[in-house]
C-alpha cells in the first residue's frame, strides 16, 4: 500500500494535463460518446491492451500517430547545443566581472549541462565549450574558496580538451588552491607545470621559481598502498559507528523480529515476534525504482535524489538533468537513462506512474528464463499439493526478497479503478511498449552504426514474467524515427504493454513519496526587509520523488499508526513511534491521520485512493478520540466557562458546552460572523508578510487576535496559527521576548492537540530553540533542545537534518557555557 502521499497529488494520477494526457482524454470521450467503451475492469491486462486498440477508429489512430510523430520530430531539443552553451558561458563571464559569483556559477552550470561532450570535433575551428565552461567555473569556485571543487573542475577541463595555449593559467590556479590547502608538494608540481608550458617573463618566472623552492622542502603527505589520501572518509566513519541493522531471515529489509502473515480479511501484513521499543528501526529499504519529480531537476541529483553540489555533473547526451557526481551519472545511465535519454521529448509528456512502470520493466531484465521455469514448476506442484502453498511475492523457500517477484505481486485493486484511468494507462503502456521495442535505427544513414537490436523476450503462453535481453553492454541507443499506431501489434509488444499497464495500476496503491526537509527564505520578504529586521528561515517538508518500496508496501494502514517513515536520500527508514508488543501488527498511516482529519474525511480519502474502508481502532472509537480533533481544535469558546462549545454539524447555529459542570447551550450566529472576519484579517496579514511589510502585518495580526480571543476556544487551530505568525513577525523584528511569548502559547495548543511525543510538537520546539539561541538564553535553550531531540530521535533517528541542526546548536551553547565558568 502507498504511504505518505498528499491525496491531491495522486488521487487522480492521470490528471497531469500534459498534451499527451489531454489527447487521451479527448479520444476517450469521443469513444465513450459512441457507446464503444466497455468495462475494462472485467478483463486481464493483455485483453485490456487488445480491447483499447480495437476501440480506436481510423481518425483516432491517425491522431495518435500524428502526435507521436510530432514528439519524435522534437527529439533533437534535448540534445547538446554548442551555441547555447556559449551564450550561457558569456553571460556567466559578465556576471563574474561584476563579482556576482552566484549568478555566474549558475550560468556556467547551464553551459556545462548544454555543451557537447568530447574534444574538438573534426573540422571544428572554435574551441569546444565544455572545457572552457569548466575552466570558467573553476575561477568562480576559487573566489568562493571551494578549492577542492576548483581543482576538480580544472582536471575536468583538461580531460575534455582544454586548449594547450591556455593550460598554464589553470595550472597556476590549481597550484594556488593546493597552497591554500597547505598541500605544498602538490602545489610545487602544479607550479612546475606552469614553468614547463609557458613563456613567462624573467621576473614572473623567478617569482614562480621561488614558490617552487619553498615547496621542495616539504615532505608529501603519506598515502596508503592504493595511493589514496589517509584523510578519514566521513561516510565510512559514519557507517562504522552506525547501529547495525539485523535483517529478518524471512522478510528482506525488515528487522529480524518482523514476520509476514496472511488472512482473507487483512491480506498480507507484518507483525513482530519480539517487543519493539519506540525509536527502533523496523524497516530499512532502498527503492526498487524511484523517479525524481521534474520541479527538482535543477536542485537534486537525478539518480540518488540528494541535493546537487555547486558543481553538478551533466548527462553526456541530454541537457536537462543533473547529477551530484560522475558515479551517479554512470549508475543512472547503466540502470535506465540509456533508454530515457534519447526519448526525452516523450518521457517528459508522460506522468510519474508511467515512468516508474517503465523503469520497473527495465530493471526486470535481471529475471532469467531458468528462474521463470522453476517458478512455473513450483506453481504446478503447489496446485497438486506436492508443495506447501506460499504467499504471493515470496520465493520457493518462502522468503520475501523485495525483488521483481515481490513487485509483480503487489495489490492493484484493478477491478475497482476508474474506467477512464485504465484506458489512459493502457494507451500510455502501448506507447511505451512501442518505444521500447521498436527496432528502427535513426534516419541518418551516413553513419555505419549497427542497428539497435530489439528487446528479446522468451515468449511463452501463460507466463507472467519474461526475460529481457541484457542491454547494458550496448554502446549506443538509437533514436526512434518511425512509430506507427495501428492495431497490428506484435506479440512481444502486447506483452510488454500489458506488463507496464499492470505496474501502472499497482502504483496507484503502492507508490511512496520520498520527502526531504527544505529550508528557504521568503524572497519577497527578504527583499523588503528593513535593515534592523532579522531574516527568518522557514523549514518545510517537500516531496522530492516517487518510489516503490516492496517491503514497506506490506504494512497495513491505521489512522493512529505505531510507525513513521523518514528518508536519507532514497533510503527509507521505518521507525516505531510507540512500543509494539510481541504479536502486534506493524501499522503505518497512508496519509489520513486521526489527529489531522475527522473519521468521515479519512474514510472518504482512503476509499477514493486505496479502495478500502478503514476499520482501525481510531475509526471504531472516534467518540473516545474526539478530544484530539474537531470538538476542541475547531470549536468556539463558551462565554460562561471558557471551555469548548461543539456543534453537531458545521454551520449549526446552536452549540453546547462540553464542560459537564456548565453544559450550557449558546447561539453561535454572531460567533460565526466574527470567526469569518478574523480569518479574513489573518489572510490579509499573511499577504503583508509575504510583501515584507512586517510592521503592518503585526498590527493586523493583533487585530485578528483580539477578535479570536472573544469567540474561539483557546486551542482552536486558527488561534494557534495566529500565535505562530505573531512569533515569526516579532522574531523578524528582533523582539525575541515577544516572539517567545506567543510561540510558547502556540506550543501549548500543539501539545494539547497532537500529544507530548508528537512530531508536530518537536517542530515547534525546534523553532523555540532557535529563538532562545538567538536570545542567548542558554539554559532554557538547552532544555528545549533536549526535549526536541528526544522526539526527533524516536521518529527520525539522530542523522535526520532536524537533529543535526539541533546537535550543532547544542554544541555551541555548551561551549559558550563552558567559557563563562
Amino acid at each position: 500500500m502507498a504511504m505518505d502521499l498528499k491525496f491531491d497529488d495522486c488521487s487522480n494520477p492521470v490528471a497531469d494535463h500534459s498534451p499527451w494526457q489531454d489527447l487521451l482524454a479527448e479520444i476517450y470521450e469521443t469513444t465513450r460518446s459512441k457507446g464503444k467503451c466497455g468495462h475494462f475492469q472485467d478483463f486481464e491486462d493483455i485483453e485490456r491492451i487488445r480491447k483499447c486498440m480495437g476501440l480506436l477508429d481510423e481518425r483516432n489512430l491517425t491522431r495518435l500517430e500524428d502526435f507521436v510523430k510530432y514528439l519524435i520530430s522534437n527529439i533533437d531539443e534535448s540534445k547538446k547545443d554548442e551555441q547555447v552553451a556559449a551564450e550561457f558561458r558569456i553571460t556567466g563571464n559578465n556576471f563574474f566581472q561584476k563579482k556576482l559569483f552566484k549568478e555566474a556559477l549558475e550560468c556556467y552550470n547551464k553551459s556545462i549541462l548544454t555543451a557537447e561532450m568530447g574534444s574538438r570535433a573534426k573540422g571544428q575551428t572554435e574551441d569546444p565549450q565544455l572545457p572552457l565552461a569548466y575552466a570558467n567555473r573553476s575561477a568562480v569556485l576559487y573566489h568562493l574558496k571551494q578549492y577542492k571543487s576548483c581543482r576538480e573542475d580544472i582536471d575536468r577541463a583538461f580531460k575534455h580538451g582544454y586548449p594547450e595555449r591556455l593550460k598554464p593559467k589553470l595550472y597556476q590556479r590549481k597550484g594556488q588552491c593546493y597552497s591554500l590547502e597547505d598541500k605544498d608538494f602538490e602545489a610545487m608540481e602544479a607550479f612546475q607545470k606552469v614553468l614547463d608550458l609557458s613563456n613567462l617573463s624573467e621576473q614572473a618566472a623567478n617569482e614562480l621559481q621561488d614558490l617552487i623552492t619553498k615547496c621542495k622542502g616539504v615532505i608529501p603527505k603519506p598515502v596508503d598502498k592504493r595511493g589514496n589520501s589517509c584523510h578519514k572518509d566521513d561516510k565510512k566513519e559514519k557507517a562504522k559507528t552506525a547501529k547495525q541493522f539485523e535483517e529478518s531471515e524471512k522478510v528482506s529489509h525488515a528487522f529480524k523480529g518482523v514476520e509476514l502473515n496472511f488472512n482473507e480479511k487483512q491480506g498480507r501484513f507484518l507483525t513482530t515476534d519480539v517487543d519493539i521499543k519506540a525509536g527502533d528501526i523496523v524497516i530499512q529499504e532502498d527503492p526498487y525504482v524511484a523517479v525524481l519529480l521534474p520541479m527538482h531537476y535543477d536542485s537534486h541529483c537525478y539518480h540518488c535524489m540528494q541535493p546537487t553540489t555547486l558543481t553538478p555533473t551533466p548527462c553526456p547526451q541530454c541537457r536537462y538533468i543533473r547529477y551530484c557526481s560522475e558515479e551517479c551519472q554512470i549508475q543512472s545511465w547503466k540502470a535506465y537513462h540509456w533508454l530515457e535519454c534519447p526519448l526525452w521529448p516523450v518521457i517528459k509528456n508522460i506522468d510519474t506512474f508511467s515512468l516508474l512502470s517503465l523503469r520497473i520493466m527495465i530493471k526486470a531484465q535481471s529475471f532469467v528464463g531458468e528462474s521463470l521455469e522453476k517458478e512455473k514448476e513450483d506453481l504446478k506442484l503447489r496446485m497438486t499439493g506436492k508443495l506447501p502453498p506460499r504467499m504471493e511475492g515470496c520465493d520457493s523457500t518462502g522468503k520475501y526478497n523485495g525483488d521483481y517477484t515481490s513487485v509483480f505481486n503487489l495489490e492493484s485493486h484493478d477491478k475497482k479503478q476508474p474506467h477512464e484511468d485504465i484506458f489512459n494507462f493502457a494507451m500510455t503502456s502501448i506507447l511505451l511498449s512501442r518505444l521500447a521495442t521498436e527496432p528502427f535505427t535513426r534516419i541518418d544513414t551516413s553513419k555505419d552504426d549497427p542497428p539497435h537490436p530489439d528487446w528479446a523476450y522468451i515468449i511463452e503462453e501463460g507466463s507472467e514474467i519474461q526475460r529481457i535481453r541484457n542491454l547494458l553492454n550496448l554502446e549506443k541507443v538509437h533514436i526512434i524515427k518511425s512509430l506507427m499506431f495501428d492495431q497490428r501489434m506484435l506479440k512481444h509488444e502486447i506483452f510488454i504493454a500489458s506488463m507496464i499497464l499492470c505496474h501502472m495500476l499497482q502504483l496507484r496503491c503502492n507508490v511512496q513519496a520520498i520527502t526531504a526537509m527544505k529550508s528557504t527564505y521568503d524572497e519577497t520578504a527578504e527583499r523588503n526587509r528593513s535593515f534592523n529586521e532579522v531574516p527568518i528561515e522557514t523549514t518545510e517538508q517537500v516531496r522530492l520523488a516517487s518510489a516503490v518500496y516492496p517491503t514497506a508496501c506490506l504494512m497495513n494502514h491505521a489512522c493512529d499508526p505505531n510507525v513513521i517513515a523518514s528518508y536519507r536520500g532514497k533510503q527509507l527508514t521505518i521507525r516505531a513511534i510507540k512500543k509494539i508488543n510481541k504479536g502486534e501488527e506493524i501499522l503505518h498511516c497512508y496519509g489520513p491521520h486521526f489527529q489531522h482529519m475527522c473519521r468521515d474525511e479519512r474514510q472518504k480519502a482512503l476509499q477514493e485512493q486505496y479502495f478500502f474502508t478503514c476499520g482501525c481502532r481510531a475509526c471504531k472509537e472516534e467518540s473516545l478520540l474526539a478530544h484530539h480533533h474537531g470538538n476542541k481544535r475547531d470549536t468556539f469558546m463558551c462565554t460562561r466557562c471558557g471551555s469548548a462549545v461543539v456543534v453537531d454539524r458545521d454551520g449549526d447555529p446552536l452549540g453546547h458546552c462540553v464542560n459537564p459542570d456548565c453544559n450550557s447551550y449558546q447561539n453561535l450566529t454572531n460567533a460565526y460572523k466574527l470567526a469569518k472576519q478574523s480569518r479574513k484579517l489573518f489572510s490579509q496579514a499573511v499577504q503583508l508578510l509575504e510583501l515584507g511589510e512586517v510592521k503592518d502585518c503585526l498590527a493586523m495580526l493583533h487585530e485578528c487576535y483580539d477578535v479570536q480571543k472573544t469567540v474561539l476556544y483557546r486551542h482552536h487551530q486558527h488561534f494557534t496559527e495566529t500565535q505562530d505568525c505573531l512569533a515569526k513577525c516579532y522574531a523578524m523584528r528582533g523582539k525575541n521576548q515577544d516572539a517567545i511569548k506567543y510561540l510558547k502559547m502556540s506550543i501549548q495548543s500543539v501539545e494539547f492537540t497532537y500529544g507530548k511525543d508528537s512530531i508536530e510538537l518537536a517542530n515547534e520546539l525546534s523553532k523555540l530553540a532557535q529563538i532562545l539561541f538567538n536570545s542567548r538564553a542558554e539554559d532554557e535553550a538547552l532544555k528545549v533542545i533536549d526535549r526536541a531531540l528526544d522526539i526527533f530521535g524516536v521518529h527520525y533517528g539522530p542523522h535526520h537534518p532536524s537533529c543535526v541542526e539541533l546537535f550543532e546548536m547544542q554544541a555551541v551553547l555548551k561551549w559558550s557555557k563552558s567559557q563563562t565558568k
